[in-house]
């Protein structure tokens, strides 16, 4: 995301975009961490769907950032297709994680 929008154009709204995205992306990572360092399971659960949630937030501003010209479509389709993934095997492993008895 950082290396996207150092791309973007110098027009207001890519900037608004840019800072949207630098805010949503990094927190995806950020409560990956923490729920990996959760104190319990639902701990855990509660901090991987806020990251799922950021990454469906990051997805929307990629979607725009498209739809609006902001930058070319084989710029972002990339980045997008990868945040979709990434945000498949997010939801994947909450409903694994909430299925499983321990």
């Amino acid at each position: 995301m950082i290396e996207l929008s150092k791309s973007f154009p110098k027009t207001f709204i890519a900037e608004v975009i840019s800072r949207q995205l630098l805010r949503s992306a990094p927190s995806v990572v950020a409560n990956l961490i923490e729920g990996d360092s959760g104190l319990s399971r639902k701990d855990f659960v509660k901090c991987y769907g806020i990251s799922l949630k950021e990454c469906n937030e990051s997805k929307l501003w990629l979607r725009y950032v498209a739809d609006v010209n902001v930058l070319g479509k084989n710029h972002v389709e990339p980045v997008l297709n990868e945040t979709m993934e990434l945000a498949n095997i997010i939801a994947s492993i909450i409903i694994k994680t909430k299925k499983t008895v321990f």
